[in-house]
């Protein structure tokens, strides 16, 4: 009898290996359970997402039980703390701010900027794109046409992109949205790549699964890291990439407007690299925190 146990224990261990090997672009199983916002639960987000958008979920795609059964009208804010729509153009803007910890300041910006067969009825495309921010500024750099007046909405990539049949999302990494009026930053000690690597995996994975509900399918994205974001793109690659499969979220990035290597014609990149490096280590040093302001 014991000799069984084991053999099904290993059968049983087999299967989850050769399960998470394969990359198969079908909808998760259904996870949903009581929302702990310790881990973020993907699954619940993007139910969220789609019901407080307004949009249809694909009939053909088993969705989450919560988004399923009769009290998702109840849950719905859960993670969700701001949402607004507007119209840039002939493309929708959608922008939400997401609870994803316990912390006062546990929060980021997810964007999706794209075209629609009619109000709240999205473009099915396998056509997407993930855009990263840099410093300064968060996904509003990409959103310049309605940020700044003198810049035509034409001339603003993500509209551009949208305008032209991809499915753009993006995020704000939670430093971008400390309000202003805040001096004490020690909450931030632990706010370094990982941070920001972690919080963009929960942007690539609930963008995904948004876009699996709602018919695009559940292929991996594109993603582009502007400045600095082309820095944390990388890393985030190299965390990625000691993960299995079916864990992966990209499958092309684009380094903008950032720094990879410099050649020997370049001394000055080297030097201005090299002089940012100093400036950060030193900062550490003196335990300062440093944030942008929108």
């Amino acid at each position: 009898m014991k000799k069984y146990v084991i053999l099904f224990a290993l059968l049983g261990a087999l299967l989850v290996v050769t399960s998470c090997s394969e990359d198969r672009a079908v909808a998760p199983e259904r996870s949903i359970t009581q929302a702990d916002l310790t881990q973020a639960d993907y699954e619940r987000i993007a139910a969220e997402i789609v019901l407080r958008s307004g949009w249809e979920f694909d009939e053909e795609v088993e969705i989450p039980e919560k988004a399923a059964g009769g009290d998702q009208h109840a849950e719905v804010n859960y993670h969700i703390i701001d949402f607004e729509r507007e119209m840039i153009g002939d493309v929708a803007h959608y922008s939400y701010q997401l609870r994803i910890g316990s912390g006062p300041y546990d929060v980021i910006g997810l964007h999706r900027v794209v075209r629609e067969r009619r109000p709240y009825w999205p473009i099915r495309t396998h056509k997407n794109i993930f855009l990263q921010h840099g410093d300064a500024v968060g996904f509003v750099k990409f959103m310049f046409g309605a940020a700044t007046p003198s810049a035509p909405d034409q001339h603003a990539v993500a509209i551009y992109l949208a305008e032209n049949g991809v499915d753009v999302w993006g995020i704000d990494q939670n430093w971008v949205l400390v309000p202003e009026e805040i001096t004490d930053f020690s909450f931030m000690a632990e706010w370094g790549f990982d941070n920001q690597i972690a919080n963009l995996r929960i942007g690539l994975a609930v963008a995904r699964l948004s876009r699996l509900f709602t018919g695009s399918g559940f292929g991996r994205m594109h993603l582009l890291g502007y400045s600095s974001g082309g820095w944390l793109g990388f890393a985030y690659l190299n965390d990625e990439a000691a993960r299995p499969a079916c864990q992966r979220h990209v499958k092309g990035f684009v380094n903008a407007d950032a720094f990879y290597k410099c050649g020997s014609d370049n001394e000055a990149g080297r030097l201005l690299v090299c002089g940012d490096v100093a400036f950060l280590f030193a900062g550490r040093k003196q335990i300062r925190y440093l944030r942008s302001v929108i």
